[in-house]
């Protein structure tokens, strides 16, 4: 399984920080319901675990998402990424 983070799509935060995605397919703080959402519509069966933290943001548990191997994690994202602009 995959572990997708909402960090990968926080537009406010820089490459450095955690994002993995380019800013023109990221929003500002993402959480992990709404990606788990995007991830089922698109039929990627993901789990939602609410109560972890991203390891460099310890501090601020926002969750995440575990999906099974369905595509490459690239592919993955990016799909979710997409689905993600186009809610907000």
């Amino acid at each position: 399984m995959f572990v997708i983070w909402p960090q990968y799509f926080d537009s406010n935060l820089s490459r450095s920080e955690g994002r993995r995605m380019p800013r023109s397919l990221s929003v500002a703080d993402p959480n992990a319901e709404e990606l788990f959402h995007i991830a089922r519509k698109l039929g990627l069966s993901p789990v939602l675990e609410d109560e972890k933290a991203f390891p460099s943001r310890w501090m601020a548990a926002r969750g995440r998402i575990r999906i099974a191997k369905k595509f490459d994690k690239t592919t993955t994202m990016r799909k979710i990424a997409e689905g993600l602009v186009r809610k907000r």
